[in-house]
């Protein structure tokens, strides 16, 4: 159906509504004042009488093949350059990617709604309204780098411990020798332990974190020297940056130097384990 709308005589006109219903505006046109048959009636093709207000017709809620028009009703779709959008009544809203999927890496930077989820290089990643946090669930990110050899360390002095045999690195952030950068933002569960021979039964032995060379008082173990194996560490939670510097440090106050034992089944380790954000 096609409905003839008229409106107000002004000096400075407007479009009149639509009228009930979602109906499509096809055209405007605009009647100078005094216009008649008598006159030469409505002149259709000088400039600014008609107006072009339609665009490839659809059903009502198909999805319209262009753009440049507002919508009519709120919930009607159109097909952008293959973007889907939806009309909210007042703008065209982009339409989530993948909803209630996935959004395949690099194809949304900003979430549409809380609770969409995206693969964001292999790691999945949920949209909490203000930003990407990394889901639970390939939540985990392992690390850990063990001594398989002795190491000698100098006395009074906290000293970063070599550690030659990775056991796991899901983010290839260790750097061969004695340092792990954090590969992610967030809490994590860091593990280290000093097994020290008994080169000397005397004075303390000690296990530290470092943190970008400055020992971390939280994650600091002292314990005696006695004979045999003196075994020093623990674990602990701790809120990192991606691009901290961990590292494993011994300390000792004997008189000479003082090696750590590596393999022959005692291993001096340190772990890692991302929490959450």
């Amino acid at each position: 159906m096609i409905r003839l709308i008229k409106g107000t005589p002004s000096a400075t006109p407007q479009i009149p509504a639509s009228g009930p219903g979602s109906s499509f505006p096809l055209y405007t046109v605009s009647v100078p004042a005094g216009t008649s048959a008598g006159t030469g009636g409505v002149q259709w093709t000088a400039p600014g009488v008609v107006t072009t207000k339609h665009y490839p017709m659809t059903a009502l809620g198909g999805i319209m093949p262009t753009s440049g028009f507002n919508g009519v009703y709120a919930g009607q779709y159109r097909d952008v350059s293959g973007q889907l959008q939806r009309w909210d009544g007042t703008a065209w809203v982009a339409y989530p990617k993948a909803l209630g999927g996935i959004a395949p890496n690099g194809t949304a930077t900003t979430g549409s709604y809380a609770g969409q989820y995206r693969d964001n290089a292999g790691i999945l990643q949920r949209w909490d309204g203000s930003a990407w946090q990394y889901a639970e669930g390939k939540a985990t990110v392992l690390f850990s780098a063990s001594q398989t050899t002795m190491q000698s360390v100098p006395q009074n002095a906290w000293t970063p411990i070599t550690l030659n045999y990775v056991d796991i690195d899901d983010f290839n952030g260790w750097n061969g020798t004695d340092s792990f950068v954090v590969p992610r933002t967030g809490w994590w569960r860091v593990g280290a332990n000093i097994n020290w021979y008994g080169d000397s039964t005397t004075g303390i032995r000690g296990a530290r974190l470092l943190v970008g060379g400055v020992g971390y008082s939280r994650l600091t173990w002292m314990a005696a020297a006695s004979m045999g194996t003196t075994s020093v560490g623990g674990d602990g939670l701790v809120k990192l940056t991606a691009g901290n510097v961990l590292q494993l440090a011994g300390y000792h106050n004997a008189t000479a130097p003082v090696r750590t034992l590596g393999g022959s089944g005692y291993y001096t380790t340190l772990t890692a384990q991302w929490i959450r954000s």
